[in-house]
């Protein structure tokens, strides 16, 4: 099926980026929807945003973290980003100091210090990467005016697909106090030995290593 091996291949299919495909995939839904339940056991996400399948590994390898991030500062910014978004509506603008200001408010450790070259150049590569994978627009002004000083201004819009970035967990993850915890809460409840587990475990591992 070409439709399960585009959204094997992509994190989602927006509708606004590729319109011809999103309907493609909204056609062939109830087929996606059925392999994905019974092989894998994986949701898949339709609404007027776009088409998703979520896809969890079985064992998380290198080549699955984000390509464009190189340090772990990248990654809070980005996920502090998500949480920005949360507040904001659908094509609801926003300036680049609005979020710097939240960062500062809600990075945790050291405060960031936005005169410093590496951490505008860090923000900065988060946000290309938000504007690749559809997450925010640029409306107005070049990013790279803020990498030259910290007081250069950019306008973003929210285009409402960070909501779906982040996969949803079953289990409150508040409590979570190591990585393994998040490789096991999918299989807290059933024998990952046995039956269904096993078999969507043997497809994950077939085909999200090696798609």
């Amino acid at each position: 099926m070409k439709e399960l091996e585009v959204l094997l291949n992509q994190r989602w299919v927006l509708k606004s980026e590729n319109k011809e495909l999103y309907y493609q995939l909204r056609d062939a839904i109830g087929d996606i929807r059925k392999y994905a339940s019974d092989k894998l056991g994986c949701q898949v996400t339709e609404n007027a945003l776009m088409v998703k399948m979520e896809k969890i590994p079985v064992i998380p390898e290198t080549f699955m973290g984000i390509q464009d991030f190189s340090s772990k500062e990248e990654y809070a910014f980005f996920c502090i980003l998500l949480m920005f978004l949360e507040e904001k509506d659908t094509q609801e603008q926003f300036i680049l100091s609005q979020l710097t200001e939240y960062i500062s408010a809600n990075m945790p450790g050291e405060p960031v210090d936005w005169t410093v070259y590496t951490s505008r150049r860090r923000l900065i590569k988060v946000l290309r990467y938000a504007v690749t994978q559809g997450i925010v627009s640029i409306t107005d002004g070049a990013d790279d005016a803020f990498m030259e000083d910290a007081t250069g201004e950019v306008l973003y819009e929210n285009t409402g697909a960070s909501r779906y970035f982040m996969r949803n967990f079953s289990k409150d993850i508040t409590d979570y106090g190591r990585p393994e915890d998040f490789l096991e809460s999918d299989w807290f409840a059933m024998d990952e030995d046995r039956g269904i587990a096993r078999r969507h475990r043997v497809y994950k591992r077939l085909l999200f290593a090696y798609v």
